[in-house]
């Protein structure tokens, strides 16, 4: 499309008068003509591109809903060719090299891009405008970082300038789902997001950011930064005032100390990091056994250079996302490591590095009582010490403490495989034996489990025919009054005379063992059906249930 042929639309959709005010500087640059081949993106980048003032956010809307027409969507070119796909993962040893790679030119931000921020604040259109008179090396460059007032400038430049390369810039080519370089990504901030979602305007009420503002945030100890992709944390960062560089460092090699877990990261044998002090920036990357490596100079943010590979930088990391995502494992191993998931009733987990897994209950007490009677700390200690003795039992890296202040329960917990889902009769065998066993080893110290059900039974490293049960925060004693509402996938039947008992427990398991899967295209053996039915008439304990020839025995009949 021709600059008059773009005029004569924008004048039908958009009225004469807000038309005239496209010079045809801005109409070039939306329709990024200047990158259709590499001689005239050389000679684009030789001369330098007018970088034409900022437009009024409201015409740029209009001109963006015009663009999104049928036949007038932006031309993305540029960021096609800079998002080329990777053939492999650089190794660790060739990663900074690889971040670092301009391909031995600059290329000047596109005026799309230009304007493409449009709901924040001026401070952030200056930073925008800061970038992109670097990238094209016009003489109206800012060679200074924006005045964001007394706070830290570092925290200022990662809150917006993350999202704005990753999320903004490149937004029309790495979430658009028909694009060769889509990219399924979000992000989280600490701090520093719910600082700046103050301040930015969002008529719509909804959170831009797609990370979670909850208060909660605040008292966990996280990163400053996550970037997801693909369902998984792919970059950590922190970030620290002017000259805490050491602080900044330290801070990541905390949070990653431990490692990754090849049940969650598969063949990915490193993640980058960064660590941020002030207007400095540093990049980095940790490995399997949590050892951080950092790149020897760090980008100095008020130096236009610096700021230009920064964004290269960026660039080469979306590249590096894209082909790792497709390399993770199945999505029902992958985590967003050191994310705070939050869960009903209080509950909070967060995967830390190292397979560790960190649980929170706030309000302890009061948890208790309306959801595990009978229950105190004293009594998860206890639990927690049976449950070491017993393989599939979740065990316990730190036992069960409360913060009395706060009044929260802490535990942090081997990370284990995702939800059980036995595939054959002997997966079925062996899932029937080892609740059993848990049960088992609960009954005989006086405690029942009480929330058995597939969602808290965990495969062993992601192996079907080893399992874990999970979740003994509702685990109390045995032969509890249960005046409360029934827990999930209770029914009428579960207690027995209004107290939860062993046989409770051997209730639940086999109305579990016949909601699996499996079932659905497998007829149930005779001898589970002659299990299961008493387990429902309560006729069996677990030491006697490990007897029956269902688990006894390798008959499959």
């Amino acid at each position: 499309m021709s600059i008059s042929a773009l005029r004569q639309v924008l004048a039908e959709k958009l009225g004469e008068r807000d038309t005239r005010r496209f010079s045809d500087v801005h109409l070039q640059n939306l329709l990024d003509k200047e990158y259709n081949d590499e001689g005239a993106l050389q000679d684009a980048t030789r001369e330098g591109l007018q970088t034409p003032p900022a437009l009024p956010p409201a015409l740029v809307d209009k001109v963006l809903k015009v663009f999104g027409q049928p036949g007038l969507t932006p031309r993305f070119d540029l960021l096609e060719r800079l998002l080329r796909p990777l053939e492999q993962l650089p190794a660790k040893d060739q990663f900074f090299a690889f971040l670092t790679t301009l391909d031995g030119r600059v290329v000047p931000v596109s005026g799309l891009a230009y304007n493409t921020v449009r709901i924040y604040g001026e401070a952030d259109r200056l930073l925008v405008q800061d970038i992109t008179g670097t990238l094209s090396h016009t003489s109206g460059q800012i060679e200074h970082t924006p005045d964001h007032g007394a706070e830290d400038k570092c925290t200022s430049m990662m809150t917006n300038l993350i999202p704005l390369v990753i999320r903004d810039v490149l937004k029309g080519v790495v979430s658009n789902p028909s694009s060769a370089s889509y990219l399924d990504f979000d992000w989280s901030g600490n701090k520093t997001e719910k600082r700046f979602s103050k301040k930015r305007s969002n008529p719509s009420g909804s959170n831009p950011s797609g990370s979670n503002p909850s208060g909660v945030l605040k008292k966990l100890a996280r990163p400053d930064m996550l970037i997801f992709a693909g369902g998984a944390t792919c970059l950590v960062g922190e970030d620290k005032g002017a000259g805490d560089d050491d602080a900044a460092e330290a801070g990541v090699a905390k949070y990653v100390a431990g490692g990754l877990l090849p049940l969650h990261y598969g063949s990915i044998k490193y993640l980058p990091c960064y660590a941020a002090a002030g207007a400095r920036i540093k990049l980095g990357y940790f490995d399997e056994s949590g050892k951080v490596q950092w790149m020897l100079n760090p980008f100095d943010m008020r130096v236009p250079s610096h700021r230009a590979r920064f964004i290269f930088a960026v660039i080469n990391l979306v590249r590096w996302f894209t082909l790792m995502t497709k390399q993770l494992p199945d999505r029902r191993f992958r985590v967003k490591l050191l994310q705070p998931w939050e869960r009903a009733n209080g509950v909070t987990i967060t995967f830390q590095a190292g397979g560790r897994v960190y649980k929170q209950i706030r309000g302890f007490e009061s948890w208790v009582k309306n959801n595990s009677p009978g229950s105190n700390i004293d009594v998860m200690k206890r639990v927690y010490q049976v449950a070491a003795s017993c393989r599939h039992l979740a065990h316990a890296i730190v036992p069960p403490d409360l913060h009395l202040k706060e009044a929260q329960y802490r535990v942090t917990l081997i990370a284990y495989g995702p939800q059980a889902n036995p595939g054959t009769i002997q997966d079925a065998q062996h899932f029937s034996q080892q609740c059993c066993e848990a049960a088992a080893a609960l009954h005989c110290n006086g405690y029942v489990m009480r929330d058995f059900r597939l969602p808290n039974v965990l495969t062993r490293a992601g192996v079907e025919g080893d399992y874990v049960v999970v979740d003994l925060e509702y685990a109390g004693p045995t032969g509890q009054p249960w005046d409360q509402e029934l827990l999930t996938d209770w029914d009428g039947n579960t207690l027995t005379m209004g107290v939860y008992d062993e046989m409770s427990d051997m209730y639940q398991i086999g109305v579990m063992i016949c909601s699996l899967d499996l079932w659905q295209t497998v007829t149930k053996p005779r001898l589970l059906s002659e299990f299961v039915q008493l387990l429902s008439a309560k006729q069996v304990t677990a030491s006697e249930a490990l007897c029956h020839p269902w688990i006894a025995s390798d008959c499959q009949s």
